[in-house]
């Protein structure tokens, strides 16, 4: 399972060194973690946009709670199925995203929240 993690981290990077050596910029910003899942922002060419992680096999879903800077309401985007098996975007939007935080969703307790991250 280690190697697969590492060939997708591979795969991201790689698209990422390809859309920048083609004119386009492209970068990775900060990651909100609970447990190992993730949320993260991006920006891509004066996109910008929000990825949610599931990282652990447990049956419990991930979502990414964001907020862009031209919104006044918290949006989610989410990678729900608890199966450690992909990642979903959000995105292609032209303001920054302003803030968001991974939240591991508890169908009978409380969600786990990650901690608010605010990329510049």
């Amino acid at each position: 399972m280690k190697l697969l993690k590492f060939g997708l981290a591979s795969a991201a990077v790689a698209g990422i060194l390809v859309a920048s050596c083609s004119g386009a910029t492209a970068s990775i910003g900060l990651r909100s973690y609970t447990g190992d899942n993730y949320s993260v922002d991006w920006k891509i060419s004066g996109d910008y946009g929000v990825t949610a992680c599931d990282e652990e096999s447990d049956a419990h879903g991930v979502h990414a709670d964001y907020l862009t800077t031209s919104s006044g309401s918290t949006q989610q985007v989410r990678d729900g199925n608890g199966a450690n098996n992909a990642c979903e975007a959000s995105g292609d939007y032209s303001s920054h995203v302003y803030k968001h935080r991974a939240v591991e969703e508890w169908p009978v307790t409380t969600d786990q929240f990650g901690p608010w991250k605010y990329p510049s």
